[in-house]
């Protein structure tokens, strides 16, 4: 069997996983080597930052105590929306490849943002846990 062979969902899967796993190991590695606010100058005009960001976008929260369930579930539910936003596109023949690229990049996040929410204070000692 060659790669050329290999079904496009099956080769989506791989490279969700591949960039999900990329994405987790970055993410320990920072938390195990540097400490909140520390700066990493990539090139003069590039820095890393790192950050935590206990609620959603832009450090929003949901109040209550249900407010992580109800964004957990808000997660999974545009995660299987963007499956089977990627999964309609495949079965078209006129979708070009950057595109399918674009909805990979965007579900690996979602997963990674995912795993994050499930994982964040119970694995990681954190300052907000």
């Amino acid at each position: 069997m060659t790669i050329k062979n290999i079904p496009a969902g099956y080769k989506v899967a791989f490279w969700t996983i591949l960039l999900v796993a990329i994405d987790q190991v970055v993410k320990m590695l920072v938390h195990c080597n540097l400490e909140v606010g520390d700066k990493i100058e990539v090139f003069s005009w590039f820095n890393l930052c790192y950050v935590e960001n206990p609620g959603f976008a832009f450090g929003m929260e949901l109040g209550g105590n249900y407010g992580k369930i109800i964004l957990s579930l808000f997660r999974l539910v545009m995660i299987g929306v963007i499956i089977y936003g990627i999964a309609k596109l495949l079965k078209r023949s006129d979708v070009p490849v950057g595109v399918i690229v674009g909805a990979v990049l965007i579900l690996a996040g979602a997963i990674g943002n995912m795993v994050d929410c499930m994982f964040y204070g119970w694995l990681l000692d954190t300052q907000d846990a």
